[in-house]
């Protein structure tokens, strides 16, 4: 019974001290929506650049050490920038813009192709500013087409000094399910908060 009570003791008193450890507390609130885009490739290597990127992100700052970095959220990709520039623009303008070439029922298809849906994700803030991210089945196997899995690995700023995350930038990797079955997806990302 004494040995219960010292371990009840020391639990307690670990919490306590971790509590007051600065160090151990994420630099910011990853809080809130960023838009931005990636680039598929690495360096010089860029196969595709300059599709769209949304993040939307949850965090419990405000929670016990630890586990006040959790970060949940979520990641939309669009891929319209593979398309022509006048292609992608009616492509974007949804029904109209198809529909004035006759082709209004592809529609829902085009859209489907160029914007994924979007992605659940889950990751840790660290002290450093570090954020992780990615799906949490990112180690299984990627057979079907509707599988999508991602990483996302990336330094967040808050330059304003405000508290809240502003920045967040770095680079991803994953799977892209298709009928082909998966594809690898690398890359490198640049997003900003737009709330």
């Amino acid at each position: 019974m004494k040995m219960k009570h010292t371990f009840a003791a020391a639990l307690t008193l670990g919490s306590l001290s971790l509590a007051g450890c600065p160090q151990l507390s994420p630099p910011f609130d990853a809080s809130g929506n960023y838009g931005g885009d990636f680039a598929v490739g690495a360096g010089d290597l860029e196969l595709i650049e300059g599709c769209g990127m949304l993040l939307t992100l949850e965090q419990d700052v405000a929670g016990l050490p630890l586990a006040n970095g959790r970060v949940t959220g979520s990641v939309t990709l669009s891929f319209g920038c593979v398309l022509p520039e006048d292609l992608a623009l009616l492509a974007s303008g949804g029904g109209a813009g198809l529909a004035a070439l006759g082709a209004g029922g592809l529609e829902a298809g085009v859209a489907s192709l160029l914007n994924l849906p979007a992605i659940e994700v889950t990751g840790v803030l660290l002290p450093d500013g570090a954020l992780e991210l990615n799906t949490p089945d990112l180690l299984e196997t990627c057979a079907s087409g509707d599988c999508v899995k991602i990483a996302l690995f990336g330094k967040g700023t808050d330059s304003d000094g405000d508290g809240r995350m502003d920045w967040f930038d770095g680079t991803f990797g994953g799977t892209l399910g298709s009928n082909l079955g998966g594809l690898p997806i690398l890359g490198e990302f640049e997003t900003s908060a737009i709330d």
